[in-house]
Formats: structure tokens, sequence, C-alpha cells
């Protein structure tokens, strides 16, 4: 599944396959238009400007056209069994804005109340664990949801082994699309089979902090086999079901 990436100097606004001869709205092509976009970025971490401009163009184009997210996909277990849950592969990262585009990502309650710390960071091609900052370019990389159970876990296979990042989950009181995630297990497993747990710094932050609360994640575009996820600290991420679909 070899994409050629476009022209990156091509107008974001020019036209594209994303329209049909009728000027309408083509859903499909809009997004394979942006896996071949987010194709050969390194998970967004080599992304031009202009490259991460295109994605967010079509990002929001799939967001403002579609009402794909169900109001109740994160209290209803049989919609999220439908749509969430499982596992998704994290295929591209980078910041929900780029600096001198004028339609920037509005966030309601970013604090969601006051529970979750706001922050923003540059976090092309990379997630973070812990406070520690995780290299995902060309790396395998598992996020899971289970709603009945209340559980997300995030997995990176790296040269060293595997880091394991699991919490709880809970929707939001404010807005619905939104998952506020208590992270309270974190392990590296070696190569070598040595385990290291870090979930004690979970627990330890959550006291100084006075919440369990890590963060938020909400999905504002949903489909059988794709997924587009905003997060609290500023972070735009692409999960699709199969990983070959954006090649790296």
């Amino acid at each position: 599944n070899a994409f050629e990436i476009p022209n990156p100097f091509q107008s974001v606004f020019s036209a594209s396959s994303t329209k049909t001869s009728k000027n309408k709205f083509n859903p499909t092509a809009t997004k394979q238009e942006l896996w071949e976009a987010a194709s050969f970025t390194n998970n967004g971490k080599d992304a031009t400007i202009e490259s991460q401009k295109r994605v967010l163009n079509l990002v929001r184009t799939l967001e403002t056209q579609t009402s794909t997210v169900p109001d109740d996909i994160l209290t209803n277990s049989d919609v999220a069994q439908k749509y969430l849950d499982g596992t998704w592969y994290l295929k591209y990262t980078a910041p929900s804005n780029v600096a001198d585009e004028d339609d920037l990502y509005q966030v309601d309650d970013v604090t969601d109340g006051g529970s979750v710390p706001s922050y923003t960071y540059s976090n092309k091609g990379t997630v973070r664990a812990v406070g520690i900052k995780v290299d995902t370019a060309n790396k395998e990389t598992k996020q899971i949801f289970d709603i009945a159970s209340s559980r997300i876990v995030n997995k990176v296979d790296l040269d060293f082994g595997t880091v394991r990042v699991a919490g709880k989950v809970r929707p939001s009181d404010t807005v619905s699309n939104r998952a506020v995630i208590g992270f309270d297990e974190c392990q590296i497993t070696l190569k070598s089979g040595f385990v290291i747990d870090l979930g004690w710094v979970f627990a330890l932050l959550a006291i100084v902090r006075g919440t369990s609360d890590s963060g938020w994640l909400e999905t504002t575009y949903i489909d059988d086999d794709f997924r587009v996820g905003r997060g609290n600290a500023g972070s735009l991420f692409l999960l699709t079901r199969d990983p070959s679909v954006i090649q790296a």
C-alpha cells in the first residue's frame, strides 16, 4: 500500500479528490487523501510545515463535514464496543495547530472542570509516559480501549523492549466525546524479560495534584477503521485498525 506524497507546495485549498464533479463532499475520498498525506512522515516526526497544514486541513474537513461520533460513545457499552473498543494503531502524531493557520482547533474547558493540567508541548512523532518523551517513529504503537471495564492501555514497542502505560477512563462531565484518563500503571519490559514498574509515579502525582486525572482525549472523528483524536496537551492523533493503511 505504497502512497506517493503530493507536491507539498500545492495549496491545501485547491480542488482535490475530496469533491465529486457535483462538488459534493466525499468522506471516503477525504479519508484516503488524509492517509496519503500522513504516510512516510515517520508518525509525523518528519512532517514538514506544509505537510502538517495539509493533514490538519483534511482532518478539519472530516471533523466539520461529518457527524460520526455518537454522543454516548463513552457511556453506552454497546456503542463503545461497536466504535471505540479494541486495538488501534497510532500512525501520526503532531500538534493540533500550526502557528500561522487561521482555523485553529477550539477546545472547550481545557482543564475539564479543573482536574486536568493545562499545558502544551511539541509532540511530532512522539508520545509521553510518566513525563518521559517516547519516540514512536517507525515503532508499533497501540492504544486499546475497554469502556465496559473503564480502562485504556497504551503500548509502544521499542528497540530495547516495550513500554506499557494503562489507566482508568471516565466520560467528561462537560464534553460528550472526551475521555478523561487517570493513568495508574507504567511498566517497561526489557527484551531480557526484566520489568521496571513505575506505576508509583502516578500515585505520587495524584497525591501532589489532588486528583488522579492525568489528561483527556477527545474523539473528533471515528468510523470502522479510522479515528482522529485530540489531546489536552495540544496533540493530534491519527489511529487506524489496520496498521498498513498509513505507511511509516
